[in-house]
């Protein structure tokens, strides 16, 4: 690891991660340039927006730590990204709504996101968001004839004699009245869904090739501000960050596995392939360039390997790349693939194997690569605070919560004051009418996707380093519109969170809690355990016969002979361990930060 400038000298260390949010974003630039007068970052990561406030922290922080001089470079041009991004355009747009382009098909959908967006209450927010849909769909005017249809014999219908007569029409113009408009609406939502399917299954792709006048979509813009801020020409990936031991971690959500993953991916993960064809739509061709380098490099290396760890790789067609898991991977493509918010921003084919399928474990060589979707990182984990932790750790890992206002608190940046405070967790409201069953709907999906955020959030060792930053309901969020005013309101929230960090944040108090939190998990975990595999009992003959039947290459696991004396050694510390327990009769659950938190086996994510 080289060492950074003098300006990064001196600094302490933190790392970092960020929620997403979309347009909330725009937060997080001035809470990194304050949290930056005091801390050096290390690992930075998040989710959706968060995902790409950290890629442009470490680019910044590269930038610091390389002594980059260009303007736009390091930190200082992290703090000029609020401005820019609320400046008007020559066509009257900011430069934030500008980032999401439409395809021609698909603008009416965007314009229908934007117009709900602009709505006041419910029903102005459906009318504003059908409009541009029934506007634009194929059955629009077959629904406008009907209407002159309808009007028409509505009129014929006043000018008939009889009232038989004159209500047979009446009724024969409002049947094909409610016809043409439910064609009209069965038009357009066909019509959205194709364009949307036909287009990475988003409004927008992110991506538009080089030229013309148009400002930069969402991905190229982002590559250039990673750029700017690191202050190199080339590629920055996470080799380069590596060398300067910074790290960049981002959640991604395949929903063809149903799962998230955390890139860059583990090696336990499934291998992955792309198509660079593909990716030539998504990416700036410097960009492609160098993944398809790192790809094939790293595949070469894999197939080579005679050191026992080698990877059984499937074998493909030339167009199929291996997605690298290693320092060649570019920061803009972690940025992009945590960041496909569902829907608004398409989505990221990668093509891996389906291994339960038969005809795939009969070919295991030659398997099927089939595409799986890439989504928002948000949809499994919007606020991974679990990223970069450790038992006892040895710099803080802070975090930046959004959240909407609450109704007796102001708008602002807010950390607990003290360790008694954050624990109580915020109702959500349903309210009355007719509207509280779609509510509730949207509570349930809510409360699937943020559960286990939302509890971790109040977990002692946890609440005192993340500080949360409210937003109004006409900011952040699909509020692409923004005016410069607003995100200047927002900018500065985060400023504010950025000093509370870094000016209240307490290490020492911290590092008890979670040294205090890890010995109540450690008693509550081991001694109920313990008691059954204690010296003497069946459970630890039982244990012992396991250890000497899978030592050397017996049975599935096998421990070699040094593995099974460290086993026998790490048994044998427990059994101290729950002696002095139980020798000096104190209770380490007694009086110890609460909520408890419990230490179980899950996957890693």
């Amino acid at each position: 690891m080289q060492t950074g400038t003098t300006e990064a000298q001196g600094l302490l260390e933190c790392d970092l991660v960020m929620k997403g949010g979309i347009t909330s974003g725009v937060v997080y630039p001035l809470a990194l340039v304050e949290l930056a007068r005091r801390y050096r970052f290390r690992s930075v990561g998040g989710s959706s927006a968060g995902a790409i406030a950290a890629a442009a922290a470490v680019a910044a922080e590269y930038g610091r730590q390389t002594g980059a001089t260009a303007d736009g470079a390091g930190f200082a041009g992290l703090a000029a990204l609020p401005a820019s991004l609320g400046e008007r355009l020559p066509d009257g747009r900011s430069r934030l709504v500008s980032l999401f382009q439409p395809s021609r098909r698909t603008r009416p959908v965007l314009e229908a996101l934007l117009g709900a967006a602009r709505g006041r209450s419910a029903a102005g927010k459906v009318a504003r968001a059908l409009a541009p849909l029934v506007l634009a769909a194929p059955g629009c005017w077959v629904a406008l004839a009907g209407l002159l249809l309808a009007g028409a014999v509505g009129a014929l219908a006043a000018r008939q004699e009889g009232a038989a007569a004159a209500m047979a029409l009446a009724l024969s113009a409002a049947a094909v009245l409610v016809l043409a408009a439910l064609g009209a609406v069965a038009a357009s939502a066909a019509s959205a869904l194709g364009a949307i399917a036909g287009n990475g299954l988003g409004v927008c792709s992110g991506f538009a090739p080089p030229g013309g006048d148009r400002p930069p979509p969402l991905t190229p813009w982002l590559h250039g501000l990673i750029q700017r801020l690191a202050g190199t020409r080339e590629v920055l990936t996470l080799g380069d960050l590596e060398r300067h031991g910074l790290r960049l971690e981002v959640t991604t959500t395949s929903v063809t596995h149903q799962r998230p993953f955390r890139l860059p991916l583990h090696p336990d993960d499934p291998v992955f392939f792309f198509r660079e064809m593909e990716f030539r739509a998504l990416f700036p061709a410097e960009v492609v360039d160098r993944l398809v380098e790192a790809g094939r490099a790293e595949e070469a290396e894999r197939r080579a390997r005679t050191d026992g760890r080698r990877v059984r790789l499937p074998a493909h067609d030339p167009s199929m790349v291996l997605f690298p898991r290693g320092p060649g991977l570019p920061v803009v493509v972690l940025a992009r693939m945590s960041l496909s918010f569902p829907l608004l921003l398409g989505a990221v084919p990668l093509y891996g194997v389906d291994w339960t399928r038969k005809r795939n474990q009969r070919r295991r060589a030659a398997p099927e690569l089939e595409r799986a979707w890439f989504s928002d990182g948000g949809i499994c984990s919007n606020i991974p605070i679990h990223f970069f932790d450790a038992a006892l750790p040895t710099r803080p890992t802070f975090a930046i919560d959004l959240r909407e206002q609450h109704p007796d608190h102001p708008l602002g940046a807010w950390l607990p004051a003290n360790n008694a405070s954050g624990i109580a967790q915020r109702w959500h409201r349903l309210g009355e009418g007719r509207a509280a069953p779609l509510r509730f709907l949207a509570a349930v999906v809510t409360t699937m996707q943020t559960w286990v955020d939302e509890m971790q959030l109040a977990a002692p060792g946890y609440r005192d380093r993340i500080v949360h930053v409210s937003h109004a309901a006409d900011e952040g969020g699909l509020n692409l519109e923004m005016p410069p005013e607003v995100i200047e309101r927002l900018a500065a929230r985060g400023a504010a969170a950025g000093e509370r960090l870094r000016d209240r944040f307490r290490w020492e108090d911290h590092r008890w809690i979670r040294f205090r939190s890890l010995l109540d998990v450690m008693q509550r975990y081991v001694a109920p355990t313990w008691t059954a595999h204690a010296p003497g009992t069946a459970g630890r003959a039982a244990l012992l016969e396991l250890l000497e039947a899978h030592r050397g290459r017996r049975g599935s696991y096998p421990v070699t002979g040094p593995q099974a004396d460290c086993a026998r050694a790490a048994l044998e510390g427990v059994d101290r361990l729950v002696e002095a327990t139980a020798a000096t009769g104190g209770d380490l659950t007694e009086r110890a930060p609460r909520p408890a938190p419990e230490l179980r086996a899950r996957p890693r994510v």
